[in-house]
């Protein structure tokens, strides 16, 4: 309780949280000299790192479909390829977070008598949050612990321990549609810690196009996906699944409801904050198992980029290239400039099915209201009401007249 009064009032004097000078200390080496290869990492594009566009041949977004059931044909754009295999090259993380990366790579700067933090306290804030979650043994214990979580379980961990720690505002949803025993507003790993978040509603989308829920909502701002293993047959109950084992997939089977999810929430943010922010590229997150993939969309300019499945922990350890990965992205309002414009001739082609950009801008919505109309396809009536459209028409029947 002393230490953290006086940690207090350090914080308070100077304005600066002590975390930027005590993780230049000799304890935390490691860490810094981690984060550094890290970056080489994202600087280079090695280790899957790098993004792909993408280019949509076919969708079936103009109909009404649960994001379970969106359907997407995509292959990536050859903006450059390599002269030799003809494989199409990716795009440098540093490309779209070069504000992000310079940040990092000035505190990290060991050239420099002096620590270099962000004057502006949004940017500062998420360092911050950085900095603490990799000085916090607790919460790695939480997320590497060999613990048979099914999805729900698994959901509340990530958004607790993991997503909500790496960004300067800790609020998030999850979906309440899950089947979790939250009564205690409890954490389930073994500490038992204060929910920071809530359960609730966590859909949004189109009536009569894309729509539904997804896991965990994040801020506001980012939908986050649990994504089925391929080896899980479609007969197997969600609840035996078990979501720390890494996925022998190289690209998740429910991708496409990852791409369709963000989408759908970047026409969102562009509706609900058209005035307010610089740019629509807006990320959406998948895990799967113990693997991290980011799919981003640009709404405005019709850019669809993501990256490959990348190992987010590996045995009792965390990979700082992807933690980092997913801190630029969780916190893409701060760090990322949007899609340079040397980009921004590569569509997606997504507006070039009739209607849908009208659509999803004028008519997504978070949450989705829908009508009383029954919304399956197929055999969809109701059984509860009729009306009759035969009423004035006679009938004439001759019968035959029997005793009983």
């Amino acid at each position: 309780m002393v230490e953290k009064d006086a940690k207090r009032r350090r914080t308070e004097e100077t304005g600066v949280d002590p975390i930027f000078q005590s993780f230049w200390g000799d304890d935390f080496t490691i860490q810094r000299d981690e984060l550094r290869r890290a970056l080489k990492i994202l600087e280079n594009g090695s280790d899957g790192t790098t993004f792909g566009l993408l280019q949509i041949h076919y969708t079936n977004a103009n109909r009404s479909h649960d994001f379970t059931a969106a359907s997407i044909e995509y292959s990536t754009i050859r903006a450059a390829k390599d002269p030799v295999s003809g494989t199409p090259f990716g795009i440098f993380f540093s490309d779209l977070f070069k504000k992000g990366m310079d940040i990092l790579n000035n505190y990290l700067d060991d050239n420099c008598s002096q620590v270099y933090i962000p004057k502006e306290l949004p940017e500062r804030k998420a360092l911050q949050k950085l900095l603490e979650f990799l000085s916090s043994e607790k919460d790695h214990e939480v997320l590497l612990e060999e613990k048979d979580y099914d999805e729900s379980q698994w959901s509340v961990v990530l958004a607790q321990h993991l997503l909500s720690k790496l960004t300067p505002d800790r609020r998030y949803i999850i979906d309440s549609f899950r089947p979790l025993a939250l009564e205690t507003n409890k954490c389930l790993c073994d500490e038992m810690d204060n929910l920071v978040g809530q359960v609730g509603d966590t859909s949004f989308g189109c009536e009569k196009g894309w729509h539904g829920k997804t896991d965990i909502i994040l801020d506001e701002q980012v939908p986050v996906s649990l994504l089925r293993k391929e080896e899980i047959s479609e007969t197997e109950d969600d609840s035996s699944i078990n979501c720390r084992l890494p996925t022998d997939s190289p690209i998740p089977k429910d991708l496409p409801q990852i791409i369709a999810r963000t989408m759908v929430f970047s026409f969102l943010q562009k509706k609900l904050n058209k005035s307010k922010w610089k740019h629509f590229l807006i990320p959406g997150i998948g895990f799967s198992g113990s693997e991290l993939i980011i799919v981003f969309y640009d709404s405005e300019n019709d850019v669809l980029i993501s990256t490959k499945p990348v190992q987010l922990f590996d045995q009792k350890r965390i990979i700082y290239s992807s933690l980092l990965l997913l801190w630029f992205s969780l916190n893409f309002k701060l760090f990322c400039l949007g899609i340079p414009n040397t980009l921004k001739n590569f569509k997606a082609c997504f507006f070039d099915f009739p209607g849908i950009s009208e659509m999803y801008t004028n008519e997504v919505t978070r949450p989705v209201q829908f009508s009383n109309i029954d919304q399956e396809e197929g055999l969809s009536w109701s059984s509860n009401w009729a009306v009759s459209f035969n009423k004035e028409e006679e009938i004439h029947v001759d019968y035959i007249t029997l005793n009983k």
